[in-house]
């Protein structure tokens, strides 16, 4: 390893599988069969619960916290996200290291995002122009975190993954709102990490 990769870490390879993916997000037809009345056969083992309005999506799009049985688009993100990190941290800490994970997302945006491939602006204005409303559904940080599963879940497949199992959502047309469950507390220490299960919950789509 010369100087560099020890400071800096490997360079990020984008395996073929990411590259695949990643092509299937920038050429989908996205949101196309938002809303109930389009009935699609999505892949996924996660139970749906499907929202009825655009007005019930934009209210649920507005809560800043978890309200009763509802855990927010941003706070679902974020559990998905912590129980990837948490299983690196406990089974291979090297990955944990913030340098590397830094590295993967940034050659994810620079391969991607940065060149005008994915445009997460676009897909943005796209939903709120049709709908006619104001709503951030963080399509940036979903292509990004799918990308990283999948980078993980390549090297250990043990890898806890949320986003990539539903990735079918968005590929069929529709969104994910957030998640009607509850999640368990985060002020418990973790000796084991598991991924987000079936039985916790429900996928709140629209």
């Amino acid at each position: 390893m010369n100087l560099k990769e020890l400071l800096f870490g490997k360079k990020i390879e984008i395996s073929p599988k990411m590259d695949e993916i990643a092509q299937k997000l920038i050429n989908n037809e996205w949101f196309i069969n938002c809303g109930p009345e389009h009935q699609v056969e999505i892949e996924t083992y996660f139970k749906l619960d499907q929202v009825r309005t655009i007005d019930e999506v934009e209210q649920k799009m507005s809560y800043k916290k978890d309200v009763k049985n509802f855990v927010t688009l941003d706070n679902l993100f974020i559990e998905s996200a912590r129980r990837g990190s948490l299983f690196n941290l406990l089974y291979y800490p090297n990955d944990k290291n913030s340098s590397k994970y830094n590295n993967l997302t940034e050659a994810i945006d620079k391969k991607y995002i940065k060149k005008g491939l994915f445009k997460p602006d676009y897909i943005f204005h796209l939903f709120n122009e049709k709908y006619n409303v104001d709503i951030d559904l963080y399509i940036n940080r979903l292509f990004i975190n799918i990308l990283v599963e999948l980078y993980y879940k390549e090297k250990y497949p043990e890898y806890p993954t949320f986003l990539l199992d539903n990735i079918d959502i968005y590929l069929k047309g529709k969104i994910i709102i957030g998640w009607v469950g509850r999640f368990g507390s985060h002020e418990v220490v973790e000796t084991d990490i598991f991924p987000i299960y079936p039985e916790e919950g429900k996928v709140n789509i629209w």
